[in-house]
Formats: C-alpha cells, sequence, structure tokens
C-alpha cells in the first residue's frame, strides 16, 4: 500500500529570511560530459543521441515484470529547500495497459539486488487526465489522486508532442505546471536529497530533451530544518461526529476539521456534479481532533465533498470553489 506523509499543518522552519537562487544543472544533452548512466540489455535502453535523453521499456510489463529506476544524484542539491525542476519531454510511444510518465526527486538510492532505499516522491502523469504523488520511504506508502483533464483539454494537451514540465517546491507546496499552466498544487512536507530519477515500468518510450535545475538556498550559515506534521487541536465544544468545512466558499485552500473516534484511515473524497472523482485521499489518523487541509486547482463551482471515518457515520457537504 502507497503512503504519502500528507501536510494536514505543518510548518517549514525558514531561520533566515535572506536566500539566494542558484543554477545547479543545465542539461541539453549535446554530449555525455555530465554522465548519465546508458543502459542497454533485453528489457531496458537508456542513451543520448540526437540533443535528447531517450529512455524505452521493451515489453509489456505483464509479460516482463520490472521496472526501470534512473536516477542521477545532482551536485549541490538538496530537495529540503526549495526547487524548480523543468525539462522538456515528449511521450513517443506506449502500448501497455495505461500509459504514464514517473518523476522522482529525494534520496533515491538503487542497489543492485537489493532493491531501492531513501526516501523520494514521486509524480505520476497519467495521460488519461490525472496526477499521482506518491511517498516511498523502505517502501511504497499512500497515494492520493487528482482529476486534471479539464486543465489537459484547456491548454489541448498532447503528450506526444515536446511539452515542458515544471516541478516546484516553495515550502510546504508543491507545483506542478505544464506549458506554463499550472495543473496540480498539494501540500507536502518536504524531505532531503540530492537526486531526480523517472521510473519506467510499463512498455513506453520517452525523450527527455533539456533539464534545468535551480534551487533557493538559505543564506550561508542557517540552517533549514525539515517540516514536521502537527495536528490542530479542535475547540472543545465540537461533538464527535461534528465536522467543520471552512472557508466555504473557498479560493485555494479548503479546510476540514473533525473528530476520529480511533485511530484508523480516512477517506477523502471531492467530486463535480457530474459525479467524476476530483480528489480522492485515504489517510491514517490519530484519534481525536484532526484537521485536514486541501490544496486545489479547481474551476469555480459547486463541489461534493465526502468525508468517510471507521465506524464513524460518512459526511457528505457541498463547497463552493469560488
Amino acid at each position: 500500500m502507497k503512503y504519502l506523509y500528507l501536510h494536514l499543518i505543518a510548518s517549514l522552519s525558514i531561520l533566515s529570511v535572506k536566500a539566494q537562487e542558484k543554477l545547479l544543472l543545465e542539461e541539453k544533452f549535446s554530449d555525455n560530459r555530465n554522465k548519465w548512466t546508458v543502459v542497454q540489455n533485453s528489457d531496458f535502453s537508456v542513451h543520448i543521441d540526437k540533443g535528447s535523453l531517450h529512455l524505452s521499456k521493451i515489453e509489456k510489463n505483464r509479460e516482463r515484470n520490472g521496472c526501470l529506476w534512473y536516477s542521477k544524484k545532482i551536485k549541490g542539491f538538496n530537495t529540503l529547500h526549495n526547487f524548480k525542476i523543468s525539462f522538456y519531454s515528449k511521450f513517443v510511444s506506449g502500448g501497455d495497459a495505461f500509459e504514464s510518465l514517473d518523476w522522482q526527486w529525494g534520496d533515491i538510492n538503487k542497489q543492485p539486488g537489493k532493491g531501492v532505499n531513501g526516501g523520494f516522491y514521486q509524480l505520476n502523469l497519467n495521460l488519461n487526465g490525472s496526477v499521482r504523488l506518491d511517498y516511498f520511504n523502505k517502501g511504497w506508502g499512500r497515494s492520493f489522486n487528482v482529476d486534471i483533464r479539464k486543465q489537459l483539454d484547456d491548454i489541448s494537451f498532447e503528450a506526444r508532442k515536446l511539452n515542458k514540465y515544471d516541478i516546484i517546491q516553495e515550502g510546504d507546496t508543491l507545483s506542478f505546471s505544464i506549458n506554463g499552466r499550472t495543473v496540480f498544487r498539494q501540500f507536502i512536507s518536504p524531505i532531503p536529497g540530492d537526486a531526480i530519477g523517472i521510473q519506467q515500468c510499463l512498455k513506453s518510450s520517452i525523450d527527455i530533451d533539456r533539464i534545468t535545475i535551480r534551487q533557493t538556498v538559505p543564506a550561508a550559515g542557517k540552517v533549514a530544518e525539515a517540516s514536521t506534521v502537527k495536528l490542530q487541536r479542535l475547540p472543545p465544544s465540537l461533538s464527535p461526529d461534528s465536522v467543520i468545512v471552512f472557508p466555504n466558499p473557498f479560493d485555494d485552500v479548503l479546510r476540514v476539521r473533525f473528530n476520529l473516534a480511533e485511530e484508523g484511515h480516512v477517506h477523502i473524497l471531492l467530486t463535480d456534479l457530474q459525479g467524476r472523482n476530483i480528489y480522492d485521499d485515504k489517510i491514517y489518523m490519530k484519534a481525536g481532533m484532526n484537521e485536514y487541509k486541501l490544496l486545489t486547482n479547481l474551476p469555480a463551482g459547486l463541489y461534493i465533498l465526502t468525508l468517510m471515518r471507521p465506524k464513524q457515520p460518512t459526511i457528505v457537504k457541498k463547497v463552493v470553489r469560488k
């Protein structure tokens, strides 16, 4: 089961107001001076040609199990700090059960014969129109999905053309944009690491044309501390089964306060009036009062929020995005 440490209420402690931006990588793949690993076997192919990094899995996953875990450490990079990863990519071909692109950042440590260790995030773009954000720490944990079909339609997205992608971490907020349009935003807990990566488990071929990595770091002598998840206590007057959703109407952030009679998995679902799942998350929470903070990038309109808790009534509320 996949697990992601999603922020409920999080704090990133930066002990300085002054910071500087550094260009850590500018790769055009005109040659291999940066020593990208070349792979050629019966399962995978990775090589540089004509100004692009080409990655392929040759067989369908159900016919030959196995994933390409392709990663590279970036000198001076620390994913605990703010960063922007920009790259141009084209999905050349697919042919498996579904088609997707997976990008990773953090501590990605693949040891031959020993699996993958470390802690990192993985952003999955399903070409059918959804984004999934996963967290890995000695094994996959929770994941959640966000429907972005409307955003992709608005920009006339075509995966088989060259597109620009940006992954931006600012404090406890992660943003993902395609061709300059933000299609996904979510609260996260920043984690330390010095690598970027790509996972390729399905039969597919992709090209990466250019990569740049910029990082904003605290001023010299100052330290950034990893964020920690903190649960906020609710007012004593809140009854055990009460749920407060605010603000409503909301702009980008919707908060859900509730009580859990016992610890367990909480399922939070946001649907539109056509019944389509727009936001779907399951998170393990402790008993007591909790607050869940949902960051959205939705069109204005009416949505249905459903909260499901173990051994407590399911709560359904109407919420309005301004």
